[in-house]
């Protein structure tokens, strides 16, 4: 992680293993079962920030308390994506979540009007001359 990140966590929540209890008290995952809404938990499979196991914990106690939760791992990804087509399946996967989740229409599986359209990365670098 970066300087911003490596001591975020020691003002937010505290610093372990003195603070163990405030850490847990403030989890998701402790709350799981009081979620009421939908959940979109988009992760890289070698994420160093938000460890991937951190993520699988919360997306289990979540449909475990009969929560809806869509998950879905990019392989070869740390925090963030790197690749255009993974940002793209990003979208396209948030988009379906928020017409489902919000407006009821479709499902993330493609059943809606998902596609993201606008000028790939390669036209706009051909037509920047770059």
């Amino acid at each position: 992680t970066h300087r911003f990140e490596s001591r975020y966590l020691d003002e937010l929540v505290g610093i372990l293993p003195g603070d163990d209890d405030r850490f847990r008290a403030q989890s998701p995952v402790t709350h799981a079962s009081e979620m009421r809404v939908p959940l979109l938990v988009l992760q890289g499979d070698e994420d160093k920030v938000v460890p991937p196991r951190q993520a699988e914990l919360l997306v289990d106690a979540v449909r475990a308390a009969g929560g809806d939760v869509d998950h879905h791992v990019y392989v070869g990804e740390g925090h963030g994506w790197s690749k255009i087509e993974k940002v793209q399946d990003e979208l396209e996967r948030t988009l379906a979540f928020l017409n489902r989740s919000v407006r009821g229409e479709g499902g993330v599986d493609g059943n809606s009007s998902t596609s993201i359209k606008g000028p790939t990365v390669e036209s706009r670098r051909s037509s920047n001359g770059r």
